[in-house]
Order: structure tokens, then sequence, then C-alpha cells
């Protein structure tokens, strides 16, 4: 919208003098209504979860990543710098994914997502275009009971499936899966949970499927991990409605203190991780005190 005087100031290429744009020359009357409309949408968002909330940040910035490109070349006509720097907006630290910050709710933390792009360090990555991670995918024994497990008691929200995929007549199977030739897949639903993390299930059967799920010390141990506000009230919410809880809440330490963790378990055995950091970690505040990897 426009100043409400119509001002306009012009947005030069500080090499040509080229007019790129205009944008509106705010006055004192525009500063006013700006924090009239803040302070009149402040109670609608105060009653926001931090899940919710998290929706609005993801999706703005889905929009930032989706206009990088395009966001680059204005910023590089702008400032006259190099396409790279521009990608990163005024530093070289990574953009990340809004749920990657102090104060954002996401799940499975540990996978950082929204990895760099455009830093120096994301122009060196391996994996061109490499932007964050999308998904975690898992097979489970029963997927109806795994759904009803995921929606009911974790809350996760089922988005769509499909299914089934087998190849009777070919290696598709082993070339682009590496699993057996006639295994079939007979279903897999995509869950969100928490607005954010994206979960794959998987329901296959196969001649050779192994049905113990690895444990953490075992290679290709894994788990999932989702950030709660509260770790308190979500411990005693899994052990009330009967959830495995492994021990209580454990306090990290060095570049992760001030956050708090703790293991449950699926009924299929599968590990699953609550962690909270409503402060921040001590990383977070000043990373160049510590080094990446040590302690949790």
């Amino acid at each position: 919208m426009g100043a409400t005087d119509g001002g306009e100031i012009g947005v030069h290429n500080p090499s040509t003098d080229e007019l790129i744009t205009a944008v509106p020359a705010a006055g004192r009357d525009d500063t006013v209504l700006a924090i009239d409309a803040a302070a009149a949408a402040l109670p609608a968002w105060s009653a926001l979860t931090g899940a919710e909330r998290a929706r609005y940040l993801r999706r703005l910035f889905d929009l930032m990543i989706r206009d990088q490109d395009r966001l680059a070349r204005n910023m590089t006509r702008h400032v006259r710098q190099t396409r790279r720097l521009s990608r990163c907006p005024g530093s070289q630290v990574p953009l990340r994914d809004p749920g990657g910050t102090v104060s954002g709710i996401g799940a499975a933390r540990h996978a950082n997502l929204g990895l760099s792009l455009g830093s120096s360090r994301g122009e060196n990555m391996a994996i061109p275009g490499l932007a964050r991670v999308d998904h975690f995918g898992f097979t489970v024994p029963d997927l109806e009971a795994a759904t009803s497990w995921l929606v009911e008691i974790l809350g996760c929200e089922f988005i769509y499936s499909r299914g089934p995929f087998r190849s009777d007549d070919s290696d598709w199977m082993v070339e682009h899966m590496n699993i057996d030739p006639r295994a079939v897949m007979e279903e897999l639903r995509f869950f969100r949970c928490g607005g954010q993390a994206i979960l794959e299930v998987f329901g296959y059967s196969a001649p050779d499927q192994r049905e113990t799920p690895p444990r953490n010390s075992d290679v290709g141990g894994h788990h999932v991990a989702l950030y709660v506000d509260d770790i308190d009230a979500a411990v005693a919410y899994l052990r009330e409605v009967g959830v495995t809880v492994l021990g209580d809440p454990t306090a990290s330490h060095g570049p992760s203190e001030g956050q708090r963790w703790v293991y449950f378990l699926a009924p299929w055995g599968m590990q699953f991780e609550l962690v909270s950091y409503p402060q921040g970690k001590a990383y977070d505040k000043d990373p160049s005190l510590f080094q990446v990897g040590g302690r949790r």
C-alpha cells in the first residue's frame, strides 16, 4: 500500500543511476497507522499456539525460498554486491527455516531444518541447490495402528496416501529402492506434525522383511525428535495415555545448555524424542564459544 500522502522514494542502481522502482515515503501518519494496526492484531496473534504461529513463519520462509533468485537480482542491482551475498542479505550467516530460530516451534530439530542457502558455506555444498530437509520416512508393521497413534496420541495431521506399488516382472524395486525385487509397498501415508515436520510412513510386505527396529546404537539407528513448549506437561500427557517414556527429561550441557530432552517409544518399538529449549540453547546465543560437535 502507498503512503497516505502519495509520496514515493526512488530506488536507483548506484552504478548507472537507473530507476529500479519506487517505494512509499511513509510519514508520521503512516507510522501511527502501522502502530495501531499492530496493536489491533496483537490479541489474536497472542492467542495462537506456537505451532499455529510457526505455520505463518513457515509460509513466509517458503515464499522467500521460492523467490530467492528474483530477490537476489533486485538486491544486486540495488547495492551492487555479488549475487552470492545477495542470496543471504547482510551477512554470511546461513539462511534458516523459521522453525530453527530460538523462538520458533519446529519438529525434528536435530536436522537443522533450512540449511544454508547461498552463503559462503552454501556455495560449496556438494548438492547444488540444497535447501532444507523435506521429510523423514520410516516403515511400520501396521499402518492403520500407526496412523491412529500418530494422529490420536501425537496429534499429527494426516495429509494424503499413495500406493500400492510393486514390480512383479522387473528389478525396479532393487534398482530404485534397494529392497527385495518382489517387495510390495502396500501404502504410504504423509503426516504433518506441529505444522512443520513431514513424516512419510510406509506399510510394506517383503520376503526378507526384518521386524525388529534398530536401536540408537545400531548402524542405521534413528529417531524422530519433536519440539514442545513445555516438556514436563508433554511427558505427563504421554504417560497418562500409556506411552512408554524412557526416564525423566535430561538437561543438556555445553553448546546445548538450555535444552531438555527425553525419549519415548512408539507401539512398534521405534524411538521418538521430545526436546524443548524455550529460552534457546547456549550455542544459539553465542556460536563463537563452541566448536562443531561435542556432547549434547
